[in-house]
């Protein structure tokens, strides 16, 4: 367990509860990775971590499945539930792209012009986390990139999740900006609840997946599952949509 305090300098600390390191790429750049087991990065509610660059984990290493990196918020203890904030700043780059990455307990926001987070949906796991201010019209430019998402909440993006896994999420079209797509080449899409002016689940063709127990609520004359192309393996199931249209299913 290593801790970041984003309210206190920088360059300082050691990551200890006690002496939290001040910034999270200065704590990437300073821990010995435990090739072992893996590492958790704790930061600390109340300050937002404002990145001026995309986090490089040159100095940390390359993660695995059996020792990934882990990025959690916290208030007073790990894991208990506090809410991280990293801030992009409107940079117009990603935050991180490395694969075997866990995120959760975060507001992810302010990406700007580029996708949030960027990772393998296999490996790069985002859990009860908040994306929000990625606004980029670009569909693959999504706030969430190949990632597999598990009660997640997005809002005031132009698209929400791109070539994703997404399980009890939200989507809601912001006070700044709506949904281009919600959801866009999904592959596992279940019990999501969107609701939005633009599509809610769009071009789900590329290779077998399963859109069940979604709940989608149409505020204009958009689609709410419109998917096209070869639909092998396609299963749509217990769906709800409420809305001008419905379904669009072509081959």
């Amino acid at each position: 367990q290593h801790y970041v305090d984003p309210s206190i300098n920088a360059n300082s600390g050691t990551g200890t509860i006690g002496d939290p390191f001040g910034d999270l790429q200065y704590a990437l750049n300073t821990v010995t990775r435990d090739s072992t087991n893996g590492d958790q990065f704790n930061i600390k509610s109340g300050t937002a971590e404002v990145l001026t660059a995309e986090l490089s984990f040159a100095s940390y290493g390359t993660t695995t499945a059996s020792a990934p990196a882990v990025f959690a918020g916290y208030t007073s203890a790990a894991n208990d539930g506090g809410i991280g904030v990293i801030d992009g700043n409107a940079g117009g780059f990603r935050f991180a792209y490395n694969v075997y990455t866990v995120w959760k307990d975060l507001e992810l926001r302010n990406s700007g012009n580029s996708p949030i987070l960027i990772g393998n949906a296999a490996y790069t796991i985002a859990i009860n986390c908040t994306f929000h201010g990625a606004t980029s019209s670009s569909s693959s430019n999504a706030a969430a990139w190949r990632m597999r998402c598990y009660g997640c909440n997005f809002y005031d993006c132009i698209n929400g999740a791109f070539e994703s896994d997404c399980f009890g999420c939200g989507f809601f079209d912001g006070s700044n900006r709506n949904f281009n797509r919600a959801i866009y080449f999904g592959y596992m899409l279940v019990g999501n609840v969107i609701y939005t002016a633009g599509v809610g689940i769009s071009g789900h063709n590329s290779g077998a997946g399963l859109i069940a127990n979604n709940s989608i609520f149409m505020t204009s004359s958009n689609y709410g599952i419109s998917i096209s192309g070869s639909q092998n393996g396609k299963q749509i199931v217990d769906n709800l949509v409420e809305g001008q249209y419905g379904i669009s299913a072509l081959t």
